[in-house]
């Protein structure tokens, strides 16, 4: 079985300036593994911690990527114990090039902090364009929570054969056209190599695993690159009078962003 023939020529992109693209000019990789004792601690103890940790660790990056104002779209595989949580943020350059400005990855994380994180990061991000995230078991509840939150901008994938035999040949193209530009992490790297060729598809083989490690990051950003080419349609609520100085409200609709 071969993976994708582009990751063997150039897997990861040049670096760029420092000034445009990112928070130091470097991607942000976190890697968050919380002990099974946190699970059990009060829910306002958990809610206290992870406000900290958004604070510390994810707060000025977000106010940098606010400043820049590029186009901002997230893909997110869901995973609780076994499987790690992926979220992948990508931004669009002036060339169309998409940028990774994060990449978060989490295990053992309770549900609900993994809610906290993605909102405390999405409430923050005025370029927020799109975000696609694995619906599939447990991410389907995540999934439903940011849909209600952010509208039509998020979409709950259910990955399968049909969505990768789609999805996965724009992957491709992006690697080959070098519009790509992700971080040197050698985790992230073996994620990637694990995509291989099933039966005409590409995608992670289901028994895969390296330091065990099941392809998640390169599943997210499978999902980032499907949420960066979304039409999405911003609302913005608007309250009116009539002739009759009675209050009525609408639903104004806001900027139309047409991807290609």
């Amino acid at each position: 079985m071969k993976v994708f023939d582009s990751l063997r020529k150039n897997l990861f992109s040049r670096a760029h300036n420092q000034t445009t693209i990112g928070h130091e000019g470097r991607p942000l990789i976190i890697r968050l593994s919380l002990p099974d004792a946190f699970t059990h601690r009060s829910p306002a103890y958990r809610k206290a911690w992870c406000d900290d940790f958004c604070a510390d660790h994810l707060l000025s990056l977000v106010t940098f990527l606010q400043k820049l104002g590029h186009q901002l779209s997230f893909g997110m595989d869901f995973g609780l114990t076994g499987d790690l949580s992926v979220l992948w943020l990508l931004a669009e350059l002036q060339g169309l090039e998409l940028y990774t400005p994060l990449v978060l990855e989490m295990k053992n994380v309770p549900f609900e902090q993994q809610q906290q994180i993605l909102f405390f990061i999405l409430d923050r991000l005025k370029g927020f364009h799109a975000g696609a995230i694995d619906a599939r078991g447990n991410g389907q509840v995540l999934a439903q929570t940011t849909q209600q939150r952010y509208g039509e901008r998020v979409e709950q994938v259910m990955l399968s054969r049909k969505w990768y035999l789609e999805e996965m040949p724009r992957v491709k193209a992006h690697f080959e056209d070098a519009l790509l530009i992700l971080p040197k992490d050698a985790d992230i790297l073996s994620d990637i190599r694990m995509v291989k060729m099933d039966k005409g598809v590409a995608k992670v083989p289901n028994n895969a695993r390296v330091k065990g490690r099941h392809g998640d990051s390169a599943v997210a950003l499978a999902l980032a690159c499907y949420a960066a080419k979304m039409d999405t349609v911003v609302y913005a609520y608007e309250a009116v009078r009539n002739t009759d100085n009675e209050q009525h409200s609408r639903w104004a609709r806001g900027a139309a962003r047409w991807r290609r």
